[in-house]
């Protein structure tokens, strides 16, 4: 599966589990991407087959709640246009 099909099923997951949850005005479209980038970005740098808890270990910054901190500002973040689309960070680029 490429990284576009991986962050296309993920955000449906996470939207039908809001959605079912009764929360789905709290889907954050630009987290979703964010993380996902980030996750697509520490597999390229670890091509090997690794195990949940062996790639966690190489990659704690995609366990670390704060790590979209060194890409966005939470006034970013919070903007209505961030929850419902895409906006590219203004801190610095994801890899």
């Amino acid at each position: 599966m490429d990284e576009a099909e991986a962050t296309r099923r993920i955000e449906q997951a996470i939207r039908r589990y809001a959605d079912y949850n009764g929360i789905g005005q709290k889907y954050h479209q630009t987290i979703t991407r964010a993380w996902m980038m980030l996750v697509a970005a520490a597999r390229r740098a670890t091509p090997q087959s690794l195990c949940f808890d062996e790639f966690a270990e190489q990659h704690p910054e995609l366990l670390a709640v704060k790590t979209l901190n060194n890409y966005y500002t939470p006034e970013c973040l919070a903007r209505p246009e961030a929850r419902s689309g895409w906006i590219e960070p203004d801190l610095q680029p994801l890899p």
